[in-house]
């Protein structure tokens, strides 16, 4: 089996190949893990099934949506001790709220990371906003 990517559905380039099983009857299971960089937010797939003589079929095309990570901040540690890093982009701004929804403290263009040794033990909220004016929202542990 040839594994065919398309980002448009209509112009496919093969991404690998599957060996078929020897096995002649029965249901054989098969996976391809696509480890292409270069995704869209969608992506269409197909199978190109090759016999031995050289003839070939092809599957239908399925449509995969893609998510991505590239909007997720990942914290850590958590739980945190005095200090909190993120990875990616550095964030507009952070807000630290208290579980009532209460905003304890607020940082502006942080770099890196933001130290919070003043924080009494517990879970925060966090309120994250992006250069793209993207929210994400995030819980907290300081011990």
């Amino acid at each position: 089996f040839e594994i065919e990517r398309s980002e448009d559905g209509i112009n496919f380039e093969r991404q690998g190949i599957v060996v078929a099983s020897n096995i002649p009857s029965g249901i054989n299971k098969y996976s391809y893990k696509d480890n292409s960089t270069a995704f869209s937010d969608e992506s269409y797939y197909r199978l190109k099934q090759v016999d031995k003589d050289g003839k070939y079929e092809y599957s239908k095309i399925v449509k995969a949506l893609i998510k991505s990570d590239r909007s997720e901040v990942v914290l850590f540690p958590n739980p945190i001790i005095d200090q909190l890093f993120w990875s990616g982009e550095d964030p507009e701004s952070i807000e630290i709220a208290a579980l009532s929804g209460n905003v304890i403290s607020k940082f502006e263009n942080p770099i890196g990371s933001i130290k919070l040794e003043d924080l009494n033990s517990g879970v925060y909220l966090l309120k994250i906003e992006k250069k793209d004016q993207q929210l994400i929202y995030k819980k907290i542990i300081v011990n």
